[in-house]
């Protein structure tokens, strides 16, 4: 299932065919939602940012323009004014 590298060996023998194609979905899938996450520092403040939200990206590479659930966002004063960082991962929460 799949394709390219790196592969991943499932640890269970499963009983079927079936059954062993829906715990790679799994996987899968769940790699697909861990390699999504986007790190950004802004270059001013941006107050309306808040962890937890949703934000729509556009602009940047058509694999990052999409919704992003915020999981860490901060708004820090350093010598060149306000600025906001944040975290997020693909998809809404």
């Amino acid at each position: 299932m799949g394709q390219g590298t790196p592969l991943k060996k499932l640890r269970h023998a499963y009983p079927t065919e079936a059954e062993a194609m829906r715990a790679a979905e799994a996987v899968l899938s769940g790699a697909a939602r861990a390699a999504m996450t986007l790190e950004a520092r802004l270059a001013g403040f941006e107050p309306g940012l808040l962890g937890g939200a949703s934000v729509t990206v556009t602009g940047l590479r058509p694999e990052l323009n999409s919704d992003w659930h915020l999981e860490s966002v901060s708004h820090q004063l350093d010598p060149g004014g306000l600025v906001t960082s944040f975290r997020g991962r693909k998809g809404t929460a």
